[in-house]
């Protein structure tokens, strides 16, 4: 059954013969580099429920590489969270003190985000799904204030969409690892 269509996937909501149900997303090709989108994406959810200990979604199965898949496209299956969303509750607050509540609650889980800092800039990914050569680089920095995730996670290329470069090949983008933000606006900009 087709649950809905964002800008960037399609995303349907399967339900089994014992009724659990399961949630299939398939990536439109928009969203940038479909195998570095959905690899990236997987280790993002899984790194936000393992490490940084906030409610995600759990990957039952997914493969970025849609020519290995029998339906030719790249896809996530993950379960499926129950609970109302933030977007269900924010546009129908309740009243003044379940609102204060809510932003608390949105502020603690930024606060968890903000504890984990990357040793460098790109995108994250399963440790088995970067070049080699990026497996001794290590995640956290210095002054990071977790370090749980390091023998299982790294950052690789950025994932991002590239816009107004027809049929970019991975080859002619910008990928790899960029550890002084300085450095990266100096010579970008």
């Amino acid at each position: 059954m087709r649950e809905s269509t964002f800008a960037l996937n399609e995303a349907f909501l399967f339900t089994f013969d014992n009724n659990s149900e399961a949630i299939v997303r398939i990536p439109f090709h928009i969203i940038g580099p479909i195998h570095l989108v959905t690899a990236s994406e997987v280790a993002t959810m899984d790194f936000i429920r393992t490490v940084l200990k906030i409610l995600a979604p759990r990957v039952l199965s997914w493969c970025s590489k849609a020519n290995s898949t029998p339906v030719g496209s790249a896809f996530i299956i993950m379960e499926e969270m129950l609970g109302v969303s933030l977007r269900g509750r924010w546009f129908a607050p309740p009243g003044a003190r379940e609102m204060v509540a809510m932003v608390q609650d949105v502020l603690s889980l930024e606060d968890r985000f903000f504890k984990a800092r990357f040793a460098s800039f790109g995108s994250l990914y399963d440790k088995h799904d970067v070049s080699p050569d990026l497996h001794d680089e290590k995640l956290c920095s210095d002054d990071s204030e977790t370090r749980e995730g390091e023998d299982r996670f790294r950052i690789g290329p950025g994932a991002q969409p590239v816009f107004g470069v027809e049929n970019a090949g991975i080859s002619t983008l910008i990928v790899g690892l960029v550890h002084e933000a300085q450095w990266f606006w100096r010579d970008h900009s």
